[in-house]
Protein backbone atom coordinates (compact mmCIF):
# COMPACT_ATOMS: atom_id res chain seq x y z
CA UNK A 1 0.00 0.00 0.00
CA UNK A 2 0.89 3.30 -0.62
CA UNK A 3 0.48 6.68 2.24
CA UNK A 4 1.40 10.19 2.47
CA UNK A 5 4.78 10.76 3.36
CA UNK A 6 5.76 9.90 6.86
CA UNK A 7 6.96 12.05 8.99
CA UNK A 8 9.21 9.57 11.38
CA UNK A 9 12.93 10.03 12.08
CA UNK A 10 14.98 7.66 10.62
CA UNK A 11 18.10 6.78 9.44
CA UNK A 12 20.35 9.42 7.34
CA UNK A 13 19.44 8.21 3.59
CA UNK A 14 18.25 10.05 0.50
CA UNK A 15 14.89 9.66 2.01
CA UNK A 16 15.31 12.19 4.61
CA UNK A 17 16.52 14.44 1.94
CA UNK A 18 14.09 13.38 -0.25
CA UNK A 19 10.81 13.79 2.34
CA UNK A 20 12.67 17.57 3.74
CA UNK A 21 13.03 18.55 0.02
CA UNK A 22 9.32 17.91 -0.58
CA UNK A 23 7.85 18.31 2.97
CA UNK A 24 5.59 21.20 1.93
CA UNK A 25 4.08 19.38 -1.22
CA UNK A 26 2.42 16.37 0.94
CA UNK A 27 1.85 18.02 4.43
CA UNK A 28 39.65 6.54 -12.46
CA UNK A 29 38.82 6.23 -16.35
CA UNK A 30 38.77 8.95 -19.54
CA UNK A 31 36.00 7.58 -21.59
CA UNK A 32 34.89 9.01 -24.65
CA UNK A 33 31.36 11.05 -25.04
CA UNK A 34 29.28 8.91 -26.63
CA UNK A 35 25.44 10.00 -25.80
CA UNK A 36 23.82 7.69 -28.56
CA UNK A 37 25.35 3.97 -29.29
CA UNK A 38 24.31 2.23 -32.26
CA UNK A 39 25.10 -2.11 -32.77
CA UNK A 40 27.94 -1.99 -35.15
CA UNK A 41 27.46 -3.60 -38.94
CA UNK A 42 27.15 -7.41 -38.86
CA UNK A 43 26.34 -7.48 -34.17
CA UNK A 44 22.69 -8.36 -34.30
CA UNK A 45 20.62 -8.43 -31.07
CA UNK A 46 20.82 -11.73 -29.86
CA UNK A 47 21.90 -13.11 -26.30
CA UNK A 48 23.23 -16.20 -27.23
CA UNK A 49 23.42 -18.53 -24.18
CA UNK A 50 22.70 -15.67 -21.81
CA UNK A 51 19.20 -14.42 -22.07
CA UNK A 52 17.20 -11.74 -20.42
CA UNK A 53 19.70 -10.11 -18.65
CA UNK A 54 18.02 -9.97 -14.57
CA UNK A 55 20.31 -8.42 -12.19
CA UNK A 56 24.52 -6.80 -12.32
CA UNK A 57 27.15 -6.98 -9.55
CA UNK A 58 30.42 -5.21 -9.65
CA UNK A 59 32.79 -6.96 -7.20
CA UNK A 60 35.35 -4.73 -6.70
CA UNK A 61 38.20 -6.84 -5.53
CA UNK A 62 39.55 -8.56 -8.87
CA UNK A 63 37.21 -5.97 -11.00
CA UNK A 64 34.94 -8.86 -12.44
CA UNK A 65 31.49 -8.11 -13.64
CA UNK A 66 28.72 -10.54 -12.80
CA UNK A 67 25.13 -11.49 -14.73
CA UNK A 68 22.11 -12.56 -13.27
CA UNK A 69 20.45 -14.00 -16.47
CA UNK A 70 17.74 -16.41 -18.09
CA UNK A 71 20.63 -18.78 -18.52
CA UNK A 72 22.20 -18.87 -15.06
CA UNK A 73 24.93 -16.68 -14.06
CA UNK A 74 27.73 -14.97 -16.03
CA UNK A 75 31.52 -13.49 -15.61
CA UNK A 76 33.31 -11.04 -17.46
CA UNK A 77 36.66 -8.98 -16.61
CA UNK A 78 35.34 -5.40 -16.51
CA UNK A 79 37.83 -3.89 -18.45
CA UNK A 80 37.08 -0.12 -18.90
CA UNK A 81 39.87 0.30 -21.28
CA UNK A 82 40.03 -2.49 -23.78
CA UNK A 83 37.74 -3.73 -26.57
CA UNK A 84 34.87 -5.13 -26.03
CA UNK A 85 33.57 -8.80 -25.95
CA UNK A 86 30.84 -10.17 -27.31
CA UNK A 87 27.47 -11.89 -26.08
CA UNK A 88 28.40 -14.60 -27.64
CA UNK A 89 31.76 -15.02 -26.46
CA UNK A 90 29.80 -16.26 -23.05
CA UNK A 91 29.54 -19.84 -24.00
CA UNK A 92 28.50 -20.79 -20.82
CA UNK A 93 27.26 -20.08 -17.31
CA UNK A 94 29.34 -19.93 -14.05
CA UNK A 95 29.62 -23.92 -13.14
CA UNK A 96 27.33 -24.99 -16.06
CA UNK A 97 24.80 -23.59 -14.10
CA UNK A 98 21.52 -22.86 -16.11
CA UNK A 99 19.16 -21.71 -14.06
CA UNK A 100 16.72 -18.81 -14.67
CA UNK A 101 18.17 -16.46 -12.33
CA UNK A 102 15.56 -13.93 -11.54
CA UNK A 103 16.15 -11.80 -8.68
CA UNK A 104 20.08 -11.24 -8.02
CA UNK A 105 21.70 -9.13 -4.98
CA UNK A 106 25.66 -9.26 -4.01
CA UNK A 107 26.68 -8.22 -0.61
CA UNK A 108 30.19 -8.53 0.98
CA UNK A 109 31.22 -11.71 -1.59
CA UNK A 110 27.78 -13.51 -0.86
CA UNK A 111 25.44 -13.77 -3.97
CA UNK A 112 21.52 -13.83 -3.07
CA UNK A 113 19.35 -15.45 -6.29
CA UNK A 114 15.77 -16.68 -6.71
CA UNK A 115 14.18 -17.90 -10.24
CA UNK A 116 13.33 -21.47 -11.39
CA UNK A 117 15.79 -24.45 -12.03
CA UNK A 118 17.76 -25.05 -15.04
CA UNK A 119 15.55 -27.00 -17.53
CA UNK A 120 18.08 -29.55 -18.35
CA UNK A 121 19.20 -30.26 -15.06
CA UNK A 122 16.39 -29.35 -12.62
CA UNK A 123 18.04 -31.57 -9.57
CA UNK A 124 14.29 -32.51 -8.22
CA UNK A 125 14.10 -28.55 -7.52
CA UNK A 126 10.67 -27.06 -7.60
CA UNK A 127 9.40 -24.48 -10.53
CA UNK A 128 10.22 -22.05 -8.21
CA UNK A 129 13.39 -21.77 -6.34
CA UNK A 130 12.70 -19.56 -3.52
CA UNK A 131 16.42 -17.62 -2.01
CA UNK A 132 18.98 -19.19 -2.72
CA UNK A 133 22.63 -17.90 -1.71
CA UNK A 134 26.24 -18.34 -2.89
CA UNK A 135 29.48 -17.99 -1.14
CA UNK A 136 31.59 -18.75 -3.42
CA UNK A 137 30.76 -16.87 -6.82
CA UNK A 138 27.87 -19.06 -8.41
CA UNK A 139 30.19 -21.94 -8.55
CA UNK A 140 27.27 -24.08 -6.16
CA UNK A 141 24.48 -22.29 -4.73
CA UNK A 142 22.06 -23.20 -1.29
CA UNK A 143 18.20 -23.09 -0.74
CA UNK A 144 17.76 -20.68 1.96
CA UNK A 145 14.02 -20.46 2.33
CA UNK A 146 10.51 -20.76 0.36
CA UNK A 147 11.53 -23.24 -1.96
CA UNK A 148 8.70 -24.03 -3.97
CA UNK A 149 6.60 -20.98 -2.68
CA UNK A 150 8.28 -17.51 -4.01
CA UNK A 151 9.32 -16.76 -6.91
CA UNK A 152 11.69 -13.23 -6.21
CA UNK A 153 11.67 -11.07 -9.62
CA UNK A 154 13.60 -8.64 -7.57
CA UNK A 155 15.95 -8.73 -4.20
CA UNK A 156 17.97 -5.95 -2.23
CA UNK A 157 19.84 -6.58 0.47
CA UNK A 158 22.07 -4.48 3.36
CA UNK A 159 23.34 -4.64 6.43
CA UNK A 160 21.73 -3.46 9.64
CA UNK A 161 23.65 -1.39 12.39
CA UNK A 162 23.82 -4.54 14.20
CA UNK A 163 25.32 -5.98 11.37
CA UNK A 164 22.41 -8.48 10.66
CA UNK A 165 22.02 -9.06 6.88
CA UNK A 166 18.60 -7.45 5.50
CA UNK A 167 16.68 -8.76 2.90
CA UNK A 168 13.69 -7.30 1.14
CA UNK A 169 12.22 -9.29 -2.28
CA UNK A 170 9.53 -8.63 -4.65
CA UNK A 171 7.56 -12.15 -4.88
CA UNK A 172 5.94 -12.51 -7.99
CA UNK A 173 4.11 -15.07 -7.05
CA UNK A 174 2.01 -12.95 -4.56
CA UNK A 175 2.97 -9.42 -5.49
CA UNK A 176 3.79 -8.44 -2.44
CA UNK A 177 7.31 -7.01 -0.62
CA UNK A 178 8.50 -9.86 1.53
CA UNK A 179 11.30 -8.78 4.47
CA UNK A 180 13.46 -10.77 6.51
CA UNK A 181 15.91 -9.73 9.36
CA UNK A 182 17.91 -12.61 9.27
CA UNK A 183 19.31 -13.24 6.28
CA UNK A 184 16.57 -14.91 4.55
CA UNK A 185 15.42 -17.79 7.29
CA UNK A 186 12.42 -16.11 7.87
CA UNK A 187 10.20 -13.83 6.18
CA UNK A 188 7.32 -11.48 6.83
CA UNK A 189 4.76 -10.09 3.95
CA UNK A 190 4.50 -6.49 3.72
CA UNK A 191 2.82 -4.13 1.22
CA UNK A 192 1.14 -5.27 -2.10
CA UNK A 193 3.17 -3.60 -5.15
CA UNK A 194 3.62 -3.64 -8.25
CA UNK A 195 7.65 -3.40 -8.22
CA UNK A 196 10.05 -3.42 -11.04
CA UNK A 197 13.05 -2.86 -9.04
CA UNK A 198 14.25 -2.50 -5.25
CA UNK A 199 17.01 -0.79 -4.23
CA UNK A 200 19.08 -0.09 -0.63
CA UNK A 201 22.17 1.48 0.14
CA UNK A 202 24.39 -1.31 1.42
CA UNK A 203 25.07 0.16 4.84
CA UNK A 204 21.82 1.40 5.20
CA UNK A 205 18.48 -0.99 5.56
CA UNK A 206 15.98 1.46 7.03
CA UNK A 207 15.12 3.16 3.47
CA UNK A 208 13.42 0.94 0.70
CA UNK A 209 13.30 1.93 -2.51
CA UNK A 210 11.04 0.67 -5.43
CA UNK A 211 10.01 1.35 -9.20
CA UNK A 212 6.74 0.90 -9.99
CA UNK A 213 4.88 1.89 -13.09
CA UNK A 214 3.29 4.73 -10.65
CA UNK A 215 6.54 6.03 -9.30
CA UNK A 216 9.10 5.84 -7.06
CA UNK A 217 8.39 5.20 -3.67
CA UNK A 218 10.07 4.41 -0.59
CA UNK A 219 9.05 2.80 2.73
CA UNK A 220 10.86 3.67 5.89
CA UNK A 221 8.88 0.70 8.04
CA UNK A 222 10.29 -2.31 6.20
CA UNK A 223 8.42 -2.69 3.15
CA UNK A 224 4.76 -2.16 5.14
CA UNK A 225 3.92 0.86 3.65
CA UNK A 226 5.24 2.91 0.82
CA UNK A 227 5.21 6.66 0.15
CA UNK A 228 5.22 7.79 -3.06
CA UNK A 229 8.01 10.72 -4.05
CA UNK A 230 6.76 13.88 -5.09
CA UNK A 231 9.07 15.53 -7.87
CA UNK A 232 10.80 12.34 -8.83
CA UNK A 233 11.45 11.52 -12.74
CA UNK A 234 9.30 7.78 -13.91
CA UNK A 235 12.29 6.11 -13.21
CA UNK A 236 12.69 2.23 -14.41
CA UNK A 237 15.61 1.39 -12.64
CA UNK A 238 17.54 2.29 -9.35
CA UNK A 239 20.39 1.72 -7.21
CA UNK A 240 22.19 3.46 -4.35
CA UNK A 241 24.73 5.28 -5.02
CA UNK A 242 26.18 4.33 -1.57
CA UNK A 243 27.80 7.51 -0.85
CA UNK A 244 27.76 9.63 2.10
CA UNK A 245 24.78 11.92 0.72
CA UNK A 246 22.45 8.52 0.36
CA UNK A 247 21.94 9.56 -2.91
CA UNK A 248 20.31 7.60 -5.50
CA UNK A 249 20.69 6.56 -9.35
CA UNK A 250 18.87 5.34 -12.27
CA UNK A 251 16.76 5.03 -15.50
CA UNK A 252 13.77 6.13 -17.02
CA UNK A 253 11.67 4.33 -19.56
CA UNK A 254 12.90 6.79 -22.33
CA UNK A 255 16.76 5.56 -21.61
CA UNK A 256 17.55 9.16 -19.35
CA UNK A 257 19.58 8.35 -16.62
CA UNK A 258 18.88 10.52 -13.56
CA UNK A 259 20.80 11.14 -10.04
CA UNK A 260 20.18 12.35 -6.70
CA UNK A 261 22.04 13.58 -3.67
CA UNK A 262 20.70 16.33 -2.36
CA UNK A 263 16.77 16.21 -3.31
CA UNK A 264 17.28 17.32 -6.60
CA UNK A 265 17.11 15.60 -9.46
CA UNK A 266 19.40 16.18 -12.12
CA UNK A 267 19.35 14.16 -15.39
CA UNK A 268 23.18 13.08 -16.52
CA UNK A 269 23.27 10.72 -19.58
CA UNK A 270 21.19 8.78 -21.40
CA UNK A 271 21.19 5.06 -22.64
CA UNK A 272 20.51 3.36 -25.83
CA UNK A 273 17.34 1.38 -26.21
CA UNK A 274 15.59 0.06 -22.99
CA UNK A 275 17.32 -0.75 -20.20
CA UNK A 276 17.23 -4.43 -18.62
CA UNK A 277 19.67 -4.12 -15.41
CA UNK A 278 21.50 -1.48 -13.51
CA UNK A 279 24.09 -1.69 -10.87
CA UNK A 280 26.19 0.73 -9.42
CA UNK A 281 29.54 0.30 -7.75
CA UNK A 282 30.45 3.08 -5.60
CA UNK A 283 34.22 2.24 -4.63
CA UNK A 284 35.04 2.25 -8.36
CA UNK A 285 32.21 4.79 -9.58
CA UNK A 286 31.24 2.97 -11.79
CA UNK A 287 27.83 2.85 -13.47
CA UNK A 288 26.73 -0.65 -15.46
CA UNK A 289 23.84 -0.79 -17.48
CA UNK A 290 22.95 -3.26 -19.61
CA UNK A 291 20.93 -1.58 -22.54
CA UNK A 292 20.11 -2.17 -26.38
CA UNK A 293 23.77 -2.55 -27.36
CA UNK A 294 24.95 -4.56 -24.59
CA UNK A 295 26.57 -4.02 -21.39
CA UNK A 296 27.99 -0.48 -20.96
CA UNK A 297 29.95 1.17 -18.32
CA UNK A 298 30.17 5.20 -17.50
CA UNK A 299 32.56 6.86 -14.59
CA UNK A 300 30.40 10.41 -15.13
CA UNK A 301 26.76 8.61 -14.34
CA UNK A 302 26.05 8.46 -17.51
CA UNK A 303 27.73 11.37 -19.61
CA UNK A 304 29.89 8.90 -21.93
CA UNK A 305 29.72 4.99 -22.00
CA UNK A 306 32.34 2.34 -22.71
CA UNK A 307 30.72 -1.17 -24.06
CA UNK A 308 32.34 -4.10 -22.08
CA UNK A 309 30.25 -6.26 -24.17
CA UNK A 310 28.39 -6.22 -27.02
CA UNK A 311 24.67 -8.20 -27.89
Amino acid sequence: MKTALPTARYRGSLAVALIAAFSTLVSGCALTTAPTRTSPQGVTPEMSSVGHIHGLAVDDTDATLYLAAHGGVFTIPLDVTGDAATMNSLTAPIAGRAQDTMGFAYLDGTMYGSGHPDPLNPEGNPPDLGLMVSTDRAQSWQSVSLSGEVDFHDIAVARAQDGAVVLHGFSATTGSILTSYDTGQTWAEGATLAARDLAMAADDSTSLFATTEAGLVVSIDGGTTFADIPGAPSLYLVDSLNDSSGGLIGVDIAGKIWSNTTGAWQNTGTITGSAEALTYSAASNLLVVADGIGISVSVDQGASWRTVLLR
